[in-house]
């Protein structure tokens, strides 16, 4: 959707289509010299777009590799930025893609469904220069599912331990509960990993078949029990999906429904947030077909704000998710969870 997004806002001029860093740094010679765009593939801006189609693989990054030799070089203000305090935590990734296909994802528009890894030597030596350089010792791994690929797991284990690190640094990650078992998490345990997410969405088998998850909940809860036995904290992330709920009774349910769960896996923390739906991805045609959205509505997401449900007004959404937290917190706090 690049001109339609370009003619609804004022303040984007370009339009990268998949991975930018190439086409980024193409764009920035050209607008620093000659100030012509036509030769960069998956370039848009007003009146033009000139081709490539991410799901055909088109600026797809092969090797994004970051060399560990010019960390130091490449971050010349670190002392400037606040994410190299002392304690601070960064992001780092170890893959990109994802080959999972839930409906009100769009990582693989993105990134595509087959999925590239660093190599795990790279990838260790990386936070390694973190460490050495900056003191960094607290990492967070962005990828989508980070255990999808065991043994490139138990690699960047070896390659940490090898290095003496697990001692030094800590780590959390995002997966999916069908992507780990007793031996893998022991293994991340030892090499540093203190937090896993999972991208648990809903208390309902209903909601998870609809939302293509392709897990049950008996595995949900399976999983929440082997990390918390292997020592590791947990994060559970969860969606409200204000597009199904009509009634205000209909919350009081949702709320009870979700502490229930919650009460079951005992998660150390949650996320909670509201659904986001994009244009073009399957959910947002069945929203549009049953319409509980309007055609246009993906016009709010330019002034960040959520696309409008015709069932409710997004203050009120606003007020139950916070309302759910505040529950979740007064009720670890209670030792209820």
């Amino acid at each position: 959707m690049a001109q339609e997004i370009l003619a609804n806002s004022d303040a984007i001029d370009f339009i990268i289509k998949g991975e930018g860093e190439y086409p980024l740094l193409k764009l920035i010679q050209s607008l620093s010299s000659d100030g012509s765009f036509n030769h960069i593939k998956g370039l848009a801006y007003r009146g033009k777009n000139l081709g490539g189609s991410v799901k055909e693989g088109h600026n797809m990054v092969s090797d994004f590799n970051l060399e560990p030799s010019l960390i130091k070089k490449l971050f010349i203000a670190s002392e400037k930025l606040p994410y190299f305090k002392k304690g601070a935590s960064i992001l780092i990734e170890a893959s990109r893609g994802c080959r999972y296909s839930c409906k009100f994802c769009i990582v693989n528009d993105i990134s595509g469904s087959d999925v590239r890894y660093k190599k795990p030597e790279d990838l260790v030596g990386e936070i390694e220069a973190y460490l050495v350089n900056f003191g960094v010792n607290n990492f967070k791994f962005i990828d989508s599912t980070f255990t999808a690929d065991r043994e490139f797991v138990y690699k960047v284990s070896e390659q940490i331990m090898a290095r003496n690190l697990q001692k030094k640094i800590k780590w959390g990650c995002t997966t999916r509960v069908d992507c780990l078992d007793e031996s893998l998490l022991k293994d991340m345990k030892r090499a540093g990993c203190y937090r896993m997410l999972f991208g648990v969405e809903s208390y309902s088998q209903q909601d998870l078949d609809y939302y293509n998850k392709r897990i049950i909940l008996d595995k949900v809860k399976d999983a929440f029990s082997l990390v918390k036995e292997a020592g590791i904290n947990t994060k559970a992330l969860l969606l409200f999906n204000q597009y199904k709920h009509q009634e205000l009774r209909e919350l009081k349910e949702e709320s009870g429904k979700l502490m229930a769960l919650l009460r079951i896996i005992k998660a150390d923390d949650m996320a909670y947030t509201p659904l986001i739906i994009y244009p073009n991805t399957l959910i947002y045609e069945d929203y549009l077909k049953t319409h509980a959205i309007e055609k246009e509505g993906w016009r709010a997401l330019l002034d960040g704000h959520l696309i409008p449900s015709v069932f409710m007004p997004e203050g009120r959404i606003l007020r139950f998710v916070n309302r759910v937290k505040l529950s979740f917190l007064a009720s670890k706090l209670l030792n209820r969870l």
